[in-house]
Formats: structure tokens, sequence, C-alpha cells
């Protein structure tokens, strides 16, 4: 069947689609995938040196990291005298995925993230928000090696594959994001493979992340 394509291989691979041999992209797929755990990685919830005092608490799609500064500190730019004292506290949130999904479905997560802050605030103490998908049979879904899937928002107007806080231009506060992020379930081969959908918080120097095992049946 090759040869009578010549060298068109779009042709030949619709064809191999068409008959069954190859799968459509974003196609659903025979089988399913049920969700059977969730988890949150194990993470520091609490740190302080000379500088800052930062803590860190949540799991299950509500996180929170909080940074205050602890020693004096002023510049030129500043709107005030003194810098010590101020506080940021981030909360990301994210919605729950479905219990089951088909392989080729669309996923679609909320995701959120604001922070609260003393009433003038210097420093860059900000956080940020992602989702991803793992490769199927993944042995550990906090570690990634680069071969997750990050979702991203369904309106593609936010190219970044996660939401952050920044401060913003008076010193008097920090503004936030939302989206809805979207992806595809990939589709398994046998039954008892199993994937993850994980959704990662990073502040400071630690990750709170929460995982959801799927595992597949075929029907």
């Amino acid at each position: 069947m090759w040869l009578g394509y010549g060298k068109d291989r779009a042709k030949f691979y619709d064809w191999m689609r068409e008959q069954g041999y190859l799968k459509k992209a974003g196609a659903v797929t025979e089988g399913y995938w049920l969700l059977v755990r969730s988890f949150d990685n194990k993470y520091e919830t609490s740190a302080a040196d000379d500088s800052y005092s930062e803590s860190w608490s949540g799991g299950s799609g509500s996180y929170t990291y909080r940074c205050k500064t602890t020693f004096d500190y002023s510049y030129s730019g500043s709107t005030h005298d003194n810098c010590k004292g101020e506080f940021v506290e981030n909360i990301g949130t994210a919605s729950s995925p479905n219990g089951r999904y088909s392989g080729g479905e669309p996923v679609t997560l909320d995701l959120s993230i604001k922070a609260n802050t003393s009433s003038n605030i210097c420093f860059h103490l900000g956080a940020s928000l992602g989702a991803a998908i793992t490769p199927i049979n993944h042995n550990d879904p906090f570690v990634s090696y680069g071969t997750d899937t990050s979702l991203y928002d369904i309106t593609e107007k936010h190219t970044k594959s996660y939401i952050w806080t920044e401060k913003n231009d008076t010193n008097t506060g920090y503004t936030g994001m939302q989206v809805t992020v979207g992806g595809t379930m990939p589709a398994g081969s046998a039954d008892g493979d199993k994937v993850y959908i994980v959704v990662g918080f990073t502040g400071g120097n630690q990750i709170i992340a929460t995982a959801y095992e799927y595992e597949w049946h075929t029907k």
C-alpha cells in the first residue's frame, strides 16, 4: 500500500488511520482511566535565616507560601523607610480532575493564585502554580525528568505553562492570575497501566505538589 502513495507519506498515514492501524490524534480510545488515589509530596513546612522567615502549607489543590523579611533594609526607590517585617502570603488553588477519563479525552483544571501582603512591600516573594500529565507508567510523579506534558490555558491568551504572583509597581501589593488549563489524557495499552495528573505550587525553594493517580481499564 505504501508504494501506491509514492512519497506522499501524509496520505499513507491517513489511509492507515482510516483502516484502524493508527489512532487519530486526540481520538477517544477504548478503555478508560479510573482515579485510584491522590497524594501530596513531602516538603519542608518552615525555614528561617537572618533575612527571611518562611512557611509552606497545604495540599490536595490548596496551597500557601508565606515569607516575611526579618532584616533592616531600605533602598532609594522605596516608598517607605524600612522593609523589615513586610510579608507576602501566596495562596494557590486548583480544581480537582475528573474521576474517570477515556484515552484521548480532554482534561481541564481551573488554576488560581493570589497574594495577601503587608501594606508596603519591597521584595519579590511570589509563587507560581501549574499542572501537567506524566508519561504512562512513570515511576515517580514528583520527578519529571523533563518528560511531563504541561497543561496550558485553553484560551491560549496566557502562553506560559504556569501562573504566578508578582509585586505591583507602587510597592503596595501583589497581583495574581487565574486560568483554565487543559490537555489530553493519553491512552493506556494494558490493564493496570498508570498515569498521573500533577499540580505543582512553587514558593521560595520548596514545591508542594499533588498527584492524582489513574489506572487503565480495558473494556
